[in-house]
């Protein structure tokens, strides 16, 4: 009796370990070139569960018909704006032909409150909410973005 006892409690165990766990998934979407701009979206997802964002901004210097100076003068103050939020991790490197601006929001340590009033951030939850991937996916579609597969 003890044997099956202990058998069954460790078949328990097992069973309770797996169901809790759900793998992270990665879930990437393109945006169709626009104005010199090539938008790729990132979700980093457990279950329905948005953990991370990040999204990676490629700008043409050509395709807008701006020079480098041009590019750094309009983005440096947007770049300001990311600093000092909890959970966001921003970057913009200008290379010779384009520039770069990448993004990722940590949806588990943010600070939504601060993150709500930055320009360009779209915030549908607050830190009591989850953002759910689902929603997440039919949004970005709407928005004229794929997934890539």
């Amino acid at each position: 009796m003890k044997k099956f006892l202990r058998v069954f409690l460790i078949f328990i165990g097992v069973f309770f370990l797996a169901s809790c766990g759900s793998k992270i998934e990665t879930k990437t979407f393109v945006g169709s070139p626009q104005d010199g701009i090539d938008s790729t979206l990132t979700y980093t997802y457990q279950g329905d569960k948005v953990l991370t964002q990040t999204a990676k901004n490629i700008v043409s210097y050509d395709k807008l018909g701006i020079t480098k100076e041009e590019a750094k003068t309009a983005l440096e103050p947007v770049s300001k704006q990311y600093e000092d939020i909890k959970g966001l991790d921003y970057k913009l490197t200008y290379e010779d032909k384009q520039a770069i601006e990448k993004l990722t929001i940590n949806y588990e340590k943010l600070d939504y409150d601060k993150a709500k009033k930055v320009d360009g951030i779209q915030i549908d939850g607050d830190s009591s909410k989850v953002i759910r991937m689902k929603k997440r996916q039919e949004l970005v579609e709407s928005e004229g973005y794929t997934e890539q597969k």
